[in-house]
């Protein structure tokens, strides 16, 4: 019995004791918010010690873990923020940037440590996800070197899916922008789609259905394509006068075009309809789980990427029945995204046939 009562009092104690820790740690932080209110506003001081100090209070409010705080000092010490992309801080910005000098490993220093105060990356709010995939690709947070890189892709893939909740057109439009130039297409395509259904744009509508029609991100797929170029050529037409009359017949004749080419291919492929294939994705940044599924099938794992330091690697899953000279596996991807397609392809052909083509959905 006495036993008893000493392990009560000793669990007391060490619950009282954590919840002090917690209680330490929620003051540290509120006062690092306090520290980073206080420099923001003293900011634009004259004086220019009290500018200074505000310096040194943001910089004391970032190592006390106010998230805010590193973010707008990764801002800070970068010099100048990519087009398009505003400070979280823009009058502070301006005036601190009088008494900063830029400086690239201090930027990335400060941008990982707001993605590491900020690890519940599904927490951010998606505008918040998308400003920090966007600076991480870009000068001067992108990567120099191949550790740094690895961290940064795998910071981005952690954000994208976040950030593709935002419904601001801009960053939609320029996380698309960056993950097409990483070959990244699908998603890429993912996010122009969503950009163009909150701001209806034609040039966009022309670039999805390039996509569409040379099977970037997805199958080859001329019938989607075909509706992209005729959604591109009523918005055309619905501006009217808010476009110059040779600007307007400029991207008509582009969408006629292109019009042309995805009823050629259409023609070539006897009119059938491509064969939809829906994935999912479980894992982590590093370690994609393809799961694939035809409407009406159970889903199956189709294969896995991998991630290392030095490569990306695609592996079909033992269960997939391949046809001969299929490889069961593939390194050497530019990205994660191209080794899930090589995957999603492989399992379609040797599953369905190599005789169709197909278009990968992801499914909600």
């Amino acid at each position: 019995m006495e036993n008893s009562k000493k392990a009560f009092i000793i669990f007391l104690v060490c619950l009282a004791a954590m919840a002090g820790i917690a209680l330490v740690l929620k003051a540290v932080r509120h006062g690092g918010a306090a520290l980073y209110t206080q420099g923001i506003k003293a900011a634009c001081s004259e004086d220019e010690a009290l500018k200074q100090q505000a310096l040194e209070n943001i910089k004391k409010a970032a190592e006390e873990g106010d998230a805010s705080a590193a973010l707008f000092l990764a801002e800070l010490y970068a010099g100048g923020m990519p087009q398009g992309v505003e400070a979280v801080e823009p009058e502070a910005f301006k005036c601190l940037s009088e008494v900063v000098k830029p400086d690239g490993a201090e930027a990335r220093k400060y941008l990982d440590r707001a993605a590491e105060l900020d690890d519940a990356m599904e927490t951010l709010d998606p505008d918040t996800a998308a400003k920090y995939a966007v600076l991480y690709s870009s000068s001067p947070f992108a990567a120099n070197d191949s550790a740094s890189e690895f961290k940064a892709a795998d910071v981005a893939d952690k954000l994208l899916q976040t950030a593709s909740k935002s419904r601001n057109s801009d960053f939609l439009l320029k996380l698309a922008t960056l993950y097409e130039k990483k070959g990244e297409f699908a998603a890429a395509l993912k996010l122009y789609e969503k950009a163009v259904a909150v701001s209806p744009d034609y040039v966009l509508c022309l670039r999805i259905g390039d996509l569409y029609l040379y099977g970037k991100g997805t199958g080859p797929d001329p019938q989607a394509a075909m509706q992209w170029y005729q959604r591109a050529n009523e918005l055309i037409n619905k501006a009217g006068e808010k476009i110059e009359p040779a600007v307007k017949q400029h991207f008509l004749d582009v969408v006629s075009v292109r019009m042309d080419i995805a009823d050629s291919k259409l023609k070539r492929s006897g009119g059938s309809a491509p064969v939809t294939i829906g994935y999912k994705l479980a894992g982590n940044g590093k370690h994609y789980i393809v799961i694939a599924s035809q409407q009406g099938a159970k889903p199956v794992k189709a294969g896995e990427v991998i991630r290392t330091e030095k490569d990306i690697k695609a592996v079909m899953a033992k269960d997939v029945k391949l046809l001969e000279d299929m490889p069961r596996e593939k390194s050497g991807f530019a990205s994660m995204n191209q080794g899930m397609e090589w995957v999603l392809q492989q399992w379609a052909a040797a599953t369905l046939g190599a005789d169709k083509y197909y278009v990968f959905r992801l499914a909600e």
